[in-house]
């Protein structure tokens, strides 16, 4: 389900998308503790669910590993930082979708280890 819902978000970039690549780009990414798969699955599904819901602003992609170690990353795209600002205060404006994720991050505390979060801007040739 991580996987088609990774394909769905790509669909949904707005048209003229892929253009040319964003000047942002932000990842975080969640490493699993051992023995916890399930119970990770289960909460992104259920983000998936949530976000398609609650009309998330800001489409983003989730890759995972297939071997070793499990490591989710998430993936998200912005064409500069007032753009990634208007982003962040269009989830802030959408109070249930906020409550609705901050439980999901609740859940998967337990499940995995501190997240990682880093950006590399870049430029355009």
């Amino acid at each position: 389900m991580l996987k088609e819902f990774a394909a769905l978000l790509v669909f949904a970039l707005p048209a003229g998308a892929g253009e040319h690549p964003p000047q942002i780009l932000e990842i975080y990414r969640d490493r699993l503790k051992p023995a916890n798969d399930a119970e990770f699955r289960k909460a992104e599904e259920d983000a998936a669910r949530i976000c398609v819901e609650l009309k998330c602003p800001h489409p983003y992609l989730t890759i995972e590993s297939l071997t070793g170690s499990k490591e989710v990353w998430y993936l998200n795209g912005f064409e500069s930082e007032p753009d990634k600002q208007k982003v962040g205060e269009a989830y802030e404006k959408n109070v249930p979708l906020m409550q609705a994720l901050n439980q999901i991050v609740k859940r998967k505390q337990g499940i995995i280890f501190e997240p990682i979060k880093f950006s590399r801007i870049t430029g355009r040739t």
